[in-house]
């Protein structure tokens, strides 16, 4: 009994981490839209929202693993790819020194992930 209790509560936690991580993705997708679009200065407030999407979103697929079982293979791969897309955005928007530039790679590899992750739910 007490083992199925945990799993609801491990279910209801993945599903409010779903729904963070959306709303972190379309945040920093919109973001960065904005601010590439109007030319405006990338901030360290900018680079803290991009890492904590990383950190989210790598503790969905911890929990995703965890509960293979409960769920389908394919809400563990759609979170696995999307992570590793917007990690490489992420990468990738740190070598570069041009503020628009890093808002593109931001906003381009975050939307893909955004919608890998909506679309394979």
């Amino acid at each position: 009994m007490l083992l199925f209790k945990m799993n609801i509560t491990l279910l209801n936690i993945h599903s409010l981490l779903f729904i963070i991580c959306i709303l972190f993705l379309v945040y920093t997708t919109s973001n960065s839209l904005i601010k590439f679009l109007g030319d405006k200065k990338y901030t360290f407030l900018d680079f803290r929202i991009s890492l904590f999407v990383l950190i989210f979103l790598l503790i969905k697929l911890s929990l995703s693993l965890l509960l293979t079982e409960s769920l389908e293979l394919k809400t563990y791969i759609s979170s696995l790819i999307s992570l590793l897309v917007c990690l490489f955005g992420w990468y990738l928007h740190n070598k570069v020194v041009e503020r628009r530039k890093k808002h593109f790679r931001l906003l381009f590899f975050y939307l893909i992930g955004l919608i890998i992750f909506v679309w394979y739910r």
